[in-house]
Order: C-alpha cells, then sequence, then structure tokens
C-alpha cells in the first residue's frame, strides 16, 4: 500500500519542479487517470499501458543520459569527477552486517529481495497466471531480468550524472531545490531546458514510471483484497468484477492520502527500501 503513493509523489515532484504546480494538485489527477483504465480494462489494460509507458520512460532515461554526458565533456569526465569523490567502490569486501553499502549487502540483500519479489509477488504471480503454460512464465521473467538490467544501469548512469553535474556546488545547500528528490528535474531543466520538448518527454518518463506502478499496484492489490480477504462478506449477487472496481477504486482514492504521509518520511529511496525491508521481514 505504501509503494504505490510513493511513485505518484516521485512523479507529482517531477512536475511540480518543471512547471511549479503544486504536487497535491498533481497527484489526484495522476490517480483518477490511472484508476480509470485500471477499473475500466483491468489486468489487459494494465499490461498493454505498462509495456507502452517503459518504452517512454526508457527513451527518456537514454536521452537524459546522452544530454547530460555531452554537457560534461564526455563520460571519460563524468568517471574522473565521480571516482575522485569516492562514488565508485565496487568491491568492498568488509563483511559488517551493519555497514549500509558493501559487495555482500549489494549482492545477498538484493538477491534475497528480488527473489521474493519474483516468486511470491502478488503483481508478478498474477502474470505468471495469466500466460498460457509454465515455459511462457520462465520466459517472462528472463525477459524481466534483462529489462530490469538495463533500467538500473541507466539509473546509476543517470546517477553519476547528476554527482558529476552539482559535485561543486551542492544544489539544495544553494536552495535551488528543496529536497535531493528534485535533484533529477533539476539536472533536466539545466541540461535541456533550453531543448523544446525535451522536458515534456522527462516528464511523460515519470509518469509513465509512476503510472505503470500503481496499475500494478492497484490491480494486485485490489485482486488480493477482493478474492483472499473479502470473498465471504461480499455480497454473490453482485458480481465479483464489480467488487474488483470499487475495491480499485477505494484503495486508489486511500494512496491519494497516503502522499501526504510519504511527503514526510524523508528520502524517496530509502523509503522505498525500507517498505521492501519491512515486507520481506
Amino acid at each position: 500500500m505504501l509503494y504505490i503513493p510513493v511513485v505518484i509523489y516521485v512523479a507529482a515532484l517531477a512536475f511540480s519542479q518543471v512547471t511549479g504546480i503544486n504536487v497535491h494538485l498533481v497527484t489526484p489527477v495522476t490517480c483518477i487517470v490511472c484508476i480509470f483504465y485500471t477499473t475500466m480494462g483491468g489486468m489487459r489494460a494494465v499490461v498493454w499501458t505498462d509495456a507502452l509507458q517503459t518504452v517512454v520512460m526508457v527513451s527518456a532515461m537514454i536521452f537524459v543520459m546522452v544530454l547530460g554526458a555531452a554537457k560534461l565533456g564526455g563520460w571519460g569526465q563524468v568517471w574522473e569527477i565521480n571516482e575522485a569523490g569516492g562514488r565508485l567502490q565496487f568491491f568492498n569486501m568488509d563483511p559488517d552486517p551493519f555497514q549500509r553499502q558493501t559487495f555482500w549487502t549489494a549482492l545477498i540483500g538484493i538477491y534475497f529481495m528480488f527473489l521474493a519479489d519474483c516468486a511470491i509477488g502478488q503483481s508478478f504471480v498474477q502474470r505468471y497466471l495469466s500466460v498460457p503454460d509454465q515455459t511462457t512464465a520462465i520466459k517472462t521473467v528472463w525477459i524481466f531480468a534483462i529489462g530490469l538490467s538495463v533500467t538500473l544501469l541507466l539509473s546509476v548512469a543517470n546517477g553519476l550524472l547528476l554527482y558529476a553535474s552539482y559535485a561543486g556546488c551542492d544544489p539544495v545547500l544553494a536552495k535551488r531545490a528543496s529536497k535531493p528528490d528534485q535533484l533529477l528535474p533539476l539536472f533536466v531543466m539545466d541540461v535541456a531546458g533550453h531543448i523544446p520538448g525535451f522536458v515534456g518527454l522527462f516528464v511523460a518518463g515519470v509518469f509513465s514510471a509512476a503510472l505503470s506502478s500503481m496499475s500494478t499496484g492497484l490491480n494486485s492489490l485490489s485482486g488480493v483484497l477482493v478474492s483472499d480477504l473479502l470473498s465471504n462478506v461480499l455480497s454473490k449477487k453482485i458480481s465479483t468484477g464489480y467488487w474488483l472496481r470499487i475495491v480499485t477504486a477505494v484503495v486508489g482514492f486511500v494512496c491519494v492520502a497516503l502522499v501526504y504521509v510519504v511527503e514526510n518520511m524523508g528520502v524517496i529511496l530509502q523509503v522505498k527500501e525500507y517498505k521492501n525491508n519491512i515486507e520481506f521481514e
């Protein structure tokens, strides 16, 4: 439940940084759009929109990466700045489990996090059950693994660009951004604000990621609530599909309210990881 408002807030924050529109005006509109096509189209709508939104999201990330590297003088310069700042630590072999970033915490922690997600996560299980056979389900896992690897590499590359761009002047301390979560939209404005349409592509990419995650979450959560928790108390005179639409809408509006909670919980990435840890413990 907490993951959905996190991704909504990310998109609204980026839109607010670019346009100046208040975050809390953006989030209800985003949720209403997502609730509409999720309740009306169900699983088929979620899968097709996810596919299209992934294309937009990855395209935006690639454009940001290319333009950012060009502005900073190429990847050699970006790498040198990050290395000088101590941002590149590939093989910190410290066995201390209380250290936040080591080779072992990354390898073991991420492995079990994705193992749990891919094996028993409701959104994954729904997709496994929607394909015709086990062989196809296994293929979808491999496709997901490849796509995830590419997305993570693009995210890391953009993170290196952010550090290299602002290594000499922290935008938060300089009051150009109110929190670290606003650095990427600020970077896009600095790098490509003069290019017609590019900022719109970036915002579309962020919203694509948010809508994709939200629609998947709403569809999965409503399915669990109706089939596992509410099946014995809901009226049998009304079809399951109708109840799914009602529960999806209710959950969506609850998530809008939870955006206010997420806003006051600190840096978004940390909130997301805390949420994952709580779920899998």
